[in-house]
C-alpha cells in the first residue's frame, strides 16, 4: 500500500527543488515508501540517532546526511569523511551537522571540507 502522504507531498513543488524526509520510526522503512520517495525524487534522510538507525537506502540522485554528536553518534563517527567522500563520487552528498552547545557540529563541517 502507497502512502498518500509521501505520494502527494511534491505534486506542486517545482523540480528544481530538492527535497528529504527524515523519519523518526521504523515503521516507515519499508520498500513501499523508498519507492514513493524514489518516484516523486525525494531523499531519504540518512540519520543518526542512539535510537534509531535509517538504512542506507538511496531514493534520489543525490543524498542528504544528518550527522549528530560525534561522541554519542557511532554511524557518522570518526571515520565517516572517508564514507562521505567514497560517497560523493557516486552522488551529490549534502550533509548536515546538527546544532549543539559546542562547536562540534561546526568543527566536523570544517574538518570535511
Amino acid at each position: 500500500m502507497r502512502l498518500a502522504a509521501v505520494d502527494r507531498f511534491p505534486g506542486g513543488v517545482p523540480h528544481h527543488v530538492r527535497f528529504a524526509f527524515e523519519f523518526r520510526h521504523d515503521s516507515w522503512f519499508r520498500d513501499d515508501v523508498f519507492a514513493s520517495l524514489h518516484e516523486a525524487r525525494v531523499a531519504l534522510c540518512l540519520a543518526e540517532s542512539e535510537k534509531l538507525e535509517t538504512p542506507g537506502v538511496h531514493t534520489a540522485d543525490f543524498s542528504y546526511i544528518a550527522c549528530g554528536s560525534r561522541n554519542t553518534q557511532p554511524r557518522f563517527g570518526r571515520h565517516s569523511n572517508g564514507r562521505f567522500l567514497n560517497l560523493a563520487q557516486k552522488r551529490e552528498v549534502l550533509v548536515y551537522f546538527k546544532q549543539e552547545e559546542t562547536p562540534e557540529g561546526a568543527l566536523r563541517a570544517e574538518e570535511l571540507l
